[in-house]
């Protein structure tokens, strides 16, 4: 039974899924016993057959090691609701949620949960942008399905995986095919989509923190809506 879970997205990141140019992220792996095992993997593969093990491990529950390692953000099937920056009002009998990008979702009070409702209701945040993290369930707009799951360096990304993570091409004068956008710093990019990654990653995660070249969780998705939950998914599926 595939689960719904929530996962954070930055506001480019968001305009990105937007603009239909994400259908891929990273996300870090940071439990300590697991990368150690990677770093053990790592050591006792090629590189040539590091990832296709790799891949095995992450999918195959029969697999070399014995057992399954598990991607706390989701597996293969899984729901994604997207939490993103917002700012949310009461409007009368209504809840009214507004995004970087002047979307909105309005909710009537019967349709939120009485959970949800009156947490909202005790904010002292009302009318204030307020973290990605803080954003309710009812009021997630981009709802995301896993299609594929693997582990590598992050450092080890390719251009067409840096164009899926979503970075956008800037308009130059100068070159013929532009530049891609350097996310830390106006008016300058770079040459291929991967520097253009690696800055966006930086203003994410940390200055420079891409230099530690870190075990990632690679999550492939589709994008199954921008603007609710879609009425034709999986009933079955169960909130985590």
């Amino acid at each position: 039974m595939r689960k719904e879970r929530p996962i954070l997205f930055s506001t480019p990141m968001v305009q990105a899924l937007l603009a239909g140019r994400k259908t891929m992220t990273r996300r870090v792996i940071d439990e300590p016993w697991l990368i150690t095992f990677l770093n053990r993997m790592e050591n006792a593969y090629s590189k040539a057959d590091l990832p296709d093990t790799l891949k095995r491990i992450v999918t195959d529950k029969k697999n070399d090691g014995g057992f399954e390692v598990p991607c706390k953000n989701g597996q293969i099937g899984d729901l994604i609701w997207v939490r993103e920056e917002h700012n949310i009002k009461l409007n009368g009998n209504y809840v009214q949620c507004l995004f970087k990008d002047l979307g909105a979702v309005m909710l009537p009070f019967s349709e939120i949960s009485e959970k949800a409702l009156n947490n909202i209701k005790k904010r002292k945040t009302l009318g204030k942008w307020q973290r990605a993290r803080f954003l309710p369930k009812e009021f997630s707009r981009i709802w995301l399905e896993i299609t594929d799951i693997r582990i590598e360096r992050l450092k080890n990304i390719t251009e067409e995986d840096s164009l899926r993570e979503g970075v956008e091409m800037i308009v130059s004068k100068d070159i013929l095919n532009g530049l891609y956008k350097n996310y830390q710093k106006d008016n300058s990019g770079f040459l291929t989509p991967v520097g253009s990654f690696l800055s966006v990653w930086d203003v994410i995660n940390g200055d420079k923190s891409h230099e530690s070249n870190p075990w990632v969780w690679v999550i492939s998705f589709k994008v199954l809506s921008t603007n609710d939950k879609p009425e034709n998914v999986d009933k079955e599926a169960a909130t985590a």
